[in-house]
Parts: C-alpha cells; structure tokens; sequence
C-alpha cells in the first residue's frame, strides 16, 4: 500500500476508494486484508494513530497467505511504533521482515521496495535511538547503501537516495548531500 500509486493519491479519495470496497464479497474474503490495510495507511497519513492501530488490528484477524500483505503489516505497525517512541516494538517488528522478503510469491519489485521501505526504518532507528543513545550516522549510512540501485524501482531508489542525502547532511558533508538529493 505505502510504496504504491495508492498514497499519491488525496486520503479523501483513498478512503472514498477503500469505502466502495469495504463491503460484501470482498469484505468477506481475504483480500480484506487489503481494504483495512489501506484505511490504516490513511489514519497513518492524517495522524490518527487510534485508528491506525485499529485498523492494523483487524487487518490481523484471520491470518493473509499474502506475503505481501504480512509485510505491509510488519511496516506499518513498526512505523506506528516508531511514532509511539516504543524503540524496543519497533525493532522486534523489523526484525521479522528479512524472513518474510524471502517468500517466493512475491514479485520482485515489491520484494525491492519492501526491502527499501525496511532499510529505511532500520535507518531510522539507528538516526533517533532512546536516549541517552547517540544517532549511529555509519550505521544509518550503512544501511541506506544495501538498498540496491541497478535496475530497481524508483521507489526503492529514492529511499536509497533520499536516506543517503539526509545522512551526508548530518555528517556535514553538504556536497555529497546533495549529489544523493
């Protein structure tokens, strides 16, 4: 859901879309999990962070064969606990996302940017620990640079790019900041 053409679009209209779908049959089968994954996504993006949860709590119920949709959950809910300042969850939520990339009905591109999207947290995490912890500039550095640029998605790529930038940035080498930007 995040790395896909749904979260360029107005939330208005992404919960005008996901509310045609939340109902019978797709809201009885297991592409449901999508429809609460989306409205999750949504409460992420206006800052409702209640409702985020709910969403991701039903998005749990009758667990998706979709790997796809196991990472999605991964994500966001280690997002959301990254935004609750709960380092410890947010972790332990990452941590589980290298298994889930191996699975072999995910398409490639998606397998890219969920990998982009889970460097990037992990970056994160290295960038803004609990205090009295220091932000582990090499660490977040190191990371953005295993997400891979030949012939990737430009998704996958501006991670890459962007995290790169904002840690140059940092580090105070402004030049390389802005090659990466």
């Amino acid at each position: 859901v995040y790395h896909g053409r749904f979260t360029d679009l107005p939330v208005s209209l992404c919960l005008e879309q996901l509310r045609l779908w939340d109902r019978p049959p797709v809201s009885e089968s297991p592409a449901r999990v999508w429809i609460e994954l989306g409205f999750a996504t949504c409460a992420l993006r206006t800052g409702d962070h209640h409702h985020a949860r709910a969403r991701l709590s039903q998005s749990r119920l009758g667990p998706p064969k979709d790997s796809a949709a196991r990472l999605e959950q991964r994500l966001l809910e280690a997002f959301l606990a990254s935004k609750d300042s709960d380092h410890a969850r947010a972790i332990t939520l990452l941590s589980e996302v290298p298994a889930l990339l191996d699975a072999p009905d995910l398409p490639e591109d998606d397998r890219a940017c969920f990998r982009a999207r889970w460097l990037d947290q992990a970056a994160f995490q290295a960038l803004h620990p609990p205090p009295p912890s220091q932000p582990d500039l090499a660490r977040a550095r190191s990371l953005y640079e295993r997400i891979a640029v030949a012939s990737g998605p430009p998704f996958a790529l501006a991670k890459r790019e962007g995290g790169l930038a904002y840690v140059c940035h940092r580090l105070g080498d402004a030049e390389s900041a802005r090659v990466h930007a």
